[in-house]
């Protein structure tokens, strides 16, 4: 059409044109661009002449669409007969052109369906144009349009003349792949004769074996050729592929008895045509034959359709009326199988497979106006899915509609899928195993068709539809309604990919109109216990939910009139308006309670809101919303920019009136209150914006101890932040203000270029950041940009007793931001920060330093000198290090990213050291010097100077070579010599001997002494690891006084390797016996070990309570560090426990000494001697915690516990178990009584009753009970109960009696009234036995005696008996008691096991007894 317009535009009459041929590109150029060009397509011309002429040339036309240019036409020439015209005919004598160029498809211009409905109408059709003589010497196609690009020519003619008219066209590739094709055509109206050759010719690899997608590529040759009247015209089609013919036949149209008839017969070996899998299902002789024949009155006679190629059969007839009513169809088809194999079908996609396919339908107008359909697909089969048996059947009426009668059609068709399988889980879990569903349709002539009943029924889904449809001159006007429910949605968690649950139906009901756009769709549902896998989503729809909606969409816009959604928590209402002028939604939504989806808030939320959009694609949006204590307000627009941005503008502003309620939200304590108000603007990609921030707040809390201080009381925040570059962040009126803190200043931040900061921070008072700290606190930053471009910066900060200043130049990224500049700091008490860091800090630095560095440190040079006087940190060993007077001097840098230490000089009045690391030439060496003037600041046992000498040099490879020798008093030495890799990885020797003294300041009050012996390697990466070797101790000692207890004759080794030391260690013990410990420790995290310690008959004693031999086993099992399990198997052997005397004066108790702001020294002592309170941190630091460790300790004693003092004599045993934790300890067991005595006043009372266990810090707690009757008849009980350091005692009786009248009837035999004086004097002396005053003559004797039991007694007649009693060994036990009237008694006991003793005696009348005892304690 383009061509002819431009012929016609050519041929314009002179006069009309009214143009010279100088004006050829103007008037006449626009006008042909302007007539061929649209709405979609911009054709342009460049180089047009010779409009007047009969030769016209245009050097290059395009045409183009939104995307650019798609076509390109270059060299154009028509040559025509412009006197023609004349005669009313078009001669075109050549049309040619050099170049062709598509270079892809063009795309249409259609954006969319507008808002509005618009009634359907027919697009306006291009004519055709009919071309003469065409030549286009090159035509360059895109790849885009037949999968490779293609270079052609095209030479053809034509001519349409007086009803005749011809066709001859050739295509060419020229791009070096062989192959043409040829169109060669003819026809005339007066003879009718049709001829007719159509002959492709490709070489292997062509466009139509690609297109194909032959197997192998082959090459393809294609003839089609007839040349016969059209009433009686015959054609043959021959299809070969490589030479080999695959598809012959014949085409005939022929015209008998005023009958048209059309035959194909066409067959061959059509199975190289497809892939190799798929010539079975065609065979090697497929057959296709069809006749067609239509009768004048329009009626259609199908007698033959018969398909037979390898496994698929189709035959069948059909007959039509003369007005379009089939009469009659039967039409039967077949997939089989061979020997029951499944048969693939030829389709796209993955292998598909069936075991069987049956088609029938039918239906005979002259038998019954009823027609049937069966289809079946068995063992349908490919990956993923899998269906036993898929059907579609059932039937309906054809009821004819020929001559005046209406015609009627009906369906009514059942189908489903049975057996269903799916690999996907989550859809076979969604659709189960059947799907099934009924159509039923119902369309009479003239009346809109009904769809009476669509349904869908599943695993969990049920669908059913009702329908009517108008026909087309009603624009298929269709109003429709369908439910949807689904139960369980659980099934379709894997599918969708979310956890579902719960149940949904819909009602819907909808009237469209879809050639001209309208519907009204309304939808109403509900919703049980919805889930859609989202914690908060899934508690607001929790319970009964309702949903309604109505869209409309008519001439007026696109509606959504109403839409609700509500739940038992929450409620959404919405409306829009959509049209093509602009468009508005409002929305509204309320939550009842926020706590369904924040548990830690509660109280109802509300939001609402109103979103515009005009023509020009501008929005403004407003919402407001509140929340518990909480409200907020928010407007704004999003506006287009011409670079397909957005720009957004928004004014906020919100209000929390009590922060506390959020602090569950937020995780953290809150409170207070806080107002913002932020307006500005941004670009949506975030690239730059400007927001003016405006706030105040009350009493806020963050959770955050340095920081809630400074926020109390009123509080106000404003700035002005923006970024107006890439590079680029300016803070301008910026305050911070409230009662404790001033921030003010402005910042102009660039990575390339100079910045400028003015800012000032001014803390009240110190101790609101740390309690330790005291007075005011300020910090200022100056900066500016200098002459050279770069940024002047001075920072200043003052503090409790600190002052510090920066003054620096800091260059741009170019330069890495390198700072040049002095740093100067002084610290006047370091005391002050003891409370910030945590541990005791004294002293005075004074720091300078001058340099130049890049903040990532790849770089440096700096001079550094500081001076420091009294410093102390509270370590014991480094405070003696660092006391007096201390200065460091630095000459430090870092250049081709090597270290370089020029000069370092450290000195204290105890300390020097001087080294240095420098490179020369590549090569680096580094020495040094240190000494200690005296290391008896280490230890009180030796003295003398420590001196250390060293070398390190780096050779051309870059290992480091170290050699360094260490010597000092008390056999003090110490070598490392090897070398250090670039990789880091060591290679050194370690040997030498210290001195175990010099631990004693570390571990005071404790004392070491003897000498360590190591011999050691560090190979492999630093670390433990790399640690091998042994250390060996000879005549150690360690003493703790703490304990009362001293090791003596320390030997044995610790040998390292695998980040393990193996601990063989042995002891003797001054106080008796001796230990071993052995087993492995690891060096790495917790300190994991495996160690037991053995005790051999150790003597464990307090001078003043208790004196015990205790052998066994202790294990170690776990981290050192905390967690380690303690598990121990002990056993006791002779343990007296005394029962002390009271150190109480006749001055009475002496009161506790509390001290009052100790000093350090004075901390110290009392730590030492463990008076400080529990917990109390020493020296001002932290207590620490760590894991407890889990207890097991099994204490077995079956005897020879003694218990003496203050008048008691007992003997115990049993067994305790020490259990819980070393955090929670907890005995089980005790130690009970086996036999004893208490003496009151030369009486002596048998114990009854007693035991003895652990309590508190491992003190022994016993109770003993002696039960007897007084000569006045009274029941009295003496107990002895409470701590072995201190019991007490105590009298009961019956009846109840105060407790000097129980004493006066147990001793005299009289009530207190009743005593003489003597008597109240030795009752006074009893009360002083008992209360500590005492042990007695007989226990002192029996001490120097040296016998366990010794003892003065009377009988019931008043005469007098000794008894002398020993242990003679472990199990057997003797005693002899002489009385005062001459008898002799002697006895021995036998502890056979722990529960069997045997008893024997002999007096001196040679009587004799002997028995076996079994006893046993509950």
């Amino acid at each position: 059409m383009r061509f002819l317009c431009l012929i016609f535009l050519l041929a314009m009459p002179v006069s009309v044109i009214a143009q010279t041929a100088d004006d050829d590109r103007g008037y006449l150029t626009n006008l042909i661009e302007s007539s061929l060009s649209g709405a979609d397509r911009t054709v342009t011309i460049t180089g047009f002449e010779g409009a007047l002429r009969s030769e016209a040339r245009i050097a290059q036309m395009t045409i183009a669409d939104a995307e650019g240019v798609w076509l390109t036409l270059e060299d154009l020439v028509l040559q025509w007969n412009r006197a023609s015209l004349l005669r009313g005919a078009i001669s075109v004598q050549q049309l040619r052109a050099g170049r062709m160029i598509l270079s892809r498809a063009p795309v249409g211009g259609d954006s969319g369906p507008s808002p509005e409905a618009r009634p359907f109408s027919l697009p306006d059709l291009p004519v055709s144009v009919s071309i003469g003589a065409l030549d286009i010497a090159r035509i360059e196609i895109d790849q885009s349009f037949l999968g490779e690009a293609v270079v052609a020519s095209v030479q053809g003619a034509a001519s349409l003349a007086s009803g005749q008219g011809m066709a001859n066209l050739l295509v060419t590739r020229l791009d070096g792949a062989p192959g043409s094709l040829r169109i060669d055509g003819s026809y005339s109206n007066e003879t009718d004769i049709l001829a007719l050759l159509l002959d492709l010719d490709e070489g292997p690899d062509g466009i139509a074996a690609r297109l194909l997608d032959l197997p192998g590529r082959p090459a393809v040759k294609l003839v089609v050729q007839g040349d016969a009247p059209l009433d009686d015209f015959s054609a043959t089609l021959a299809l070969a592929t490589d030479g080999q013919d695959r598809l012959t036949g014949d085409f005939v149209l022929a015209t008998v008895d005023g009958r048209q008839q059309v035959r194909l017969d066409a067959g061959g070996d059509i199975s190289a045509l497809f892939a190799p899998e798929y010539r079975d299902f065609f065979g090697n002789d497929a057959q296709l034959q069809v006749a067609f024949n239509r009768a004048a009155d329009g009626r259609i006679d199908i007698p033959q359709i018969t398909l037979d190629a390898g496994r698929a059969r189709l035959s069948g007839a059909i007959r039509i009326g003369p007005q379009g009513w089939p009469e009659q169809v039967s039409i039967t088809g077949a997939i089989t199988p061979v020997g029951g194999a499944p048969v693939l079908l030829p389709v796209s996609g993955p292998r598909t497979f069936v075991d069987d396919v049956t088609l029938d339908l039918a239906f005979d107008a002259a038998v019954s106006d009823r027609w049937v359909l069966d289809l079946t697909v068995n063992g349908l089969d490919r990956p993923g899915l899998s269906i036993a048996s898929l059907g579609l059947r059932g039937g309906g009426i054809l009821q004819s509609g020929e001559g005046d009668q209406n015609g009627r059609v009906t369906a009514n068709l059942t189908y489903g899928a049975q057996g269903l399988q799916l690999d996907d889980t989550g859809a076979a879990q969604a659709l189960g195993d059947a799907v099934s569903g009924v159509l039923v349709i119902d369309r009479t002539e003239g009346s809109p068709t009904a769809l009476r009943r669509w349904s869908l029924s599943g695993a969990g889904i049920e669908i059913l539809a009702e329908a009517q449809i108008a026909g087309a001159r009603q624009g298929f006007q269709t109003t429709a309604a369908a439910t949807l429910d689904v139960v369980g949605l659980q099934r379709f968690s894997t599918l969708a990919g979310q956890n579902l649950g719960g149940a949904a139906a819909f009602d819907i009901t909808a009237d469209l109109t879809p050639l001209d756009g309208l519907f009204t769709i309304d939808l109403t549902g509900t919703t049980d216990d919805l889930r859609i896998g989202i914690a908060q989503a899934d508690a607001v729809l929790a319970g009964d939910g309702r949903v309604a909606a109505t869209v409309v969409r008519d001439t007026a816009g696109t509606r959504l009139q109403d839409l609700r959604v509500a739940t038992d928590a929450a409620e959404i209402s919405a409306t829009a308006t959509l049209t093509s002028a602009g468009s508005v939604a409002d929305v509204t939504a309320r939550l009842r309670d926020v706590s369904v989806v924040l548990p830690a808030l509660s109280g109802p939320a509300t939001t609402t809101g109103q979103v515009t959009m005009s023509a020009d694609d501008r929005i403004a949006f407003t919402l407001s919303g509140d929340a518990p204590a909480a409200f907020y307000t928010l407007t704004g627009t999003v506006a287009p920019l011409p670079d397909d941005g957005r720009t957004v503008t928004i004014d906020l502003a919100a209000d929390v009136t009590d922060l506390s309620r959020y602090a569950g939200v937020a995780g953290r304590p809150l409170a207070g209150a806080a107002a913002l108000r932020v307006q500005g603007f941004v670009l949506g990609d975030g690239s730059r914006f400007a927001l003016d921030v405006q706030g105040e707040t009350s009493d806020l809390v963050t959770g955050i101890a340095r920081l809630d201080p400074l926020l109390a009381g009123a509080g106000e925040i404003a700035a002005q932040i923006a970024r107006p570059a890439d590079d680029a962040l300016r803070i301008s009126d910026l305050a911070v203000q409230t009662d404790a803190i001033d921030l003010r200043g402005a910042a102009d931040v660039r990575l390339d270029g100079p910045m400028t900061a003015d800012l000032a921070l001014r803390i009240a008072d110190a101790r609101l950041v740390d309690p330790a700290l005291a007075g005011p606190l300020t910090l200022m930053l100056d900066a500016a940009p200098d002459a050279q471009g770069q940024t002047s910066a001075l920072v200043q900060i003052t503090g409790p007793d600190t002052a510090l200043r920066f003054d620096a130049t800091v260059a741009g990224r170019q330069a890495g931001f390198a700072m040049t500049g002095d740093l100067s700091a002084q610290v006047a008490d370091l005391a002050s920060y003891a409370g910030l860091v945590g541990r005791p800090l004294r002293g005075s630095i004074d720091l300078t330093a001058a340099g130049r560095v890049i903040p990532d440190l790849s770089a440096f040079d700096a001079q550094v000198s500081l001076r420091s006087e009294g410093l102390g940190i509270g370590n014991p060993t480094a405070d003696a290090l660092l006391a007096g007077t201390g200065r460091i001097t630095a000459d430090v840098g870092r250049e081709d990213g090597l270290l370089v230490v020029r000069t370092l000089e450290v000195s204290t009045p105890q300390v020097s050291f001087v080294g240095a690391l420098n490179s020369n030439a590549g090569f680096r060496q580094g020495r040094f010097n240190a000494s200690l003037r005296d290391v008896g600041l280490l230890t009180d046992q030796i003295s003398g100077p420590v001196r250390a000498t060293g070398s390190a040099s780096l050779d051309a490879v870059g290992n480091w070579g170290v050699d360094a020798t260490g010597t000092g008093p008390g056999g003090l030495t110490a070598q490392v010599q090897g070398a250090v890799a670039q990789t880091g990885t060591l290679d050194l020797a370690i040997t030498g001997a210290a001195p175990l003294a010099l631990l004693n300041t570390a571990i005071e009050p404790r004392r070491l002494s003897g000498i360590a012996n190591f011999n050691l390697r560090a190979d492999g990466a630093p670390g433990l690891d790399a640690l091998s070797g042994q250390i060996t101790f000879a005549n150690g000692r360690l003493a703790a006084p703490t304990l009362g207890q001293a090791l003596s004759g320390i030997t044995g080794a610790v040998r390292l390797g695998s980040g393990t030391a193996q601990v063989d260690l042995r002891s003797g013990v001054e106080a008796g016996g001796s230990l071993a410990i052995s087993g492995p420790i690891g060096l790495g995290d917790g300190n994991p070990a495996d160690v037991t310690i053995r005790l051999d008959n150790v003597v464990l004693q307090d001078t003043q309570l208790y004196r015990a031999n205790i052998g066994g086993t202790i294990t170690v099992q776990g981290p050192l560090q905390g967690g380690a399990r303690i598990d121990g198997q002990l056993l006791l052997g002779q343990t007296d426990v005394r029962v002390p005397s009271s150190t109480i004066s006749s001055l009475g108790a002496l009161p506790d000494v509390v001290h009052r702001q100790p000093d350090r020294a004075v901390v110290t002592t009392l730590a030492r001697a463990g008076l400080l309170p529990s917990g109390a941190p020493i020296n001002g630091g932290s207590t620490g915690t760590r894991r407890a460790f889990p207890l097991n300790i099994v204490i077995d004693a079956p005897s020879r516990i003694f218990v003496r003092g203050r008048g008691l004599d007992a003997e115990l045993g049993g067994r305790l178990t020490i259990g819980g934790t070393s955090a929670d300890v907890i005995p089980v067991g005790r130690f009970d009584l086996l036999r004893g005595r208490i003496d009151i006043l030369q009486q002596r009372f048998d114990l009854t009753e007693g035991s003895a266990s652990l309590q508190g810090e491992f003190e022994p707690y016993i109770r003993l009970v002696a039960a007897t009757t007084s000569a006045t008849g009274t029941q009295v009980s003496i107990v002895v109960d409470g701590p072995a350091s201190e019991p007490q005692v105590s009298f009961d009786s019956v009846p109840d009696l105060p407790q000097d009248e129980i004493l006066a009837q147990l001793i005299f035999g009289r009530d207190l009234q009743s005593i003489s004086p003597l008597q109240a004097v030795q009752l006074a002396g009893a009360i002083s036995t008992l209360a500590g005053g005492g042990n007695g003559a007989v226990d002192q004797l029996r001490q120097n005696l040296g016998l366990d039991d010794f003892d003065v007694t009377t009988d019931e007649q008043g005469n007098a008996a000794l008894r002398a009693g020993r242990y003679l060994s472990e199990n057997v036990y003797t005693d002899v008691t002489v009385s005062s009237t001459g008898g002799t008694e002697i006895n021995l006991n036998l502890d056979i096991t722990d529960e069997i003793v045997a008893k024997g005696g002999v007096d001196q009348d040679g009587d004799t007894g002997i028995g076996i005892f079994f006893e046993r304690d509950y």
